[in-house]
């Protein structure tokens, strides 16, 4: 607000969206004993093009690539998700999962 990127009248609802977000039960599962937490992390792509999701989330055997959307369900979240994945373990990292999380809606899914 005080930087003028949001609206004072919408400060609340993203504060407690927010808080939704960070307590929900799957989410906190897999974001509890991460090594490493990355937040919209650059990794540039084989064809030069930089991808972006939003989290990535280390643990010792397992990483999850979390991409949060605002809409419905689409086919091209999966796709995208499917790119982040694909890039995450040609750099090696230990068994990449997606997630989706719709904010909205609330729900996870895992791709």
């Amino acid at each position: 607000v005080a930087e003028g990127k949001i609206e004072a009248q919408f400060k609340e609802r993203l504060i407690s969206q927010s808080k939704k977000i960070l307590t929900f039960p799957d989410y906190v599962e897999i974001v509890s004993n991460a090594t490493q937490v990355y937040n919209e992390q650059s990794i540039l792509s084989e064809d030069r093009i930089l991808k972006r999701p939003d989290k990535i989330i280390i643990h010792k055997d397992k990483t999850f690539v979390v991409d949060y959307k605002s809409g419905m369900a689409n086919e091209k979240h999966i796709k995208q998700m499917g790119k982040y994945i694909e890039l995450l373990e040609l750099m090696e990292f230990p068994e990449v999962k997606g997630v989706l999380f719709y904010t909205n809606q609330m729900r996870m899914q895992f791709v």
